[in-house]
């Protein structure tokens, strides 16, 4: 299974920081130390214009980075290594279900990936927020023998 996660981390944090740029990330971090995602969304929608004027593939390359609770929520096989960058927030995270009819049915499909696209974004900043927090609780999401022991027994 693709996971762009696995692949190359890096490559959409350093595209958030320039799409972004430094100053407006600092002032993001600094003004939102809870890292709500909603909140930190009204400073990264400004980025909107820049997302409606990229290429398919590049909006598709952004895109594959998306996921419903971020790629490493839940738990993972012990003696795992943590990854360098860790994603734990997620579109649902981003687009609460109140929004997320307005934000994900009323959008043709071009339009669609713009908005998918920039709630990668604004998981990537929230993330960077919780970074050193989600670093430290890293060994604590770590499966039990037993949990390990059942997901051999039922692969699906």
């Amino acid at each position: 299974m693709r996971n762009a996660w696995n692949e190359d981390p890096q490559y959409i944090v350093n595209l958030t920081r320039n799409l972004i740029g430094e100053k407006t990330l600092s002032s993001i971090i600094k003004e939102n130390p809870e890292a709500d995602p909603q909140r930190i969304r009204s400073y990264v929608w400004l980025t909107l214009p820049k997302l409606q004027v990229m290429r398919a593939d590049t909006l598709g390359y952004i895109c594959a980075y998306a996921s419903a609770s971020g790629a490493h929520c839940g738990k993972h096989s012990r003696g795992m290594v943590a990854p360098k960058f860790i994603n734990s927030t997620g579109l649902i995270d981003v687009f609460p279900s109140s929004q997320r009819e307005e934000v994900f049915c009323s959008k043709q499909p071009g339009e669609l990936q713009v908005y998918i696209a920039l709630g990668v974004l604004i998981s990537v900043v929230t993330d960077m927020i919780r970074q050193t927090e989600w670093q430290a609780q890293w060994p604590t999401w770590e499966l039990t023998e037993v949990e390990e022991k059942w997901l051999r027994d039922h692969p699906e």
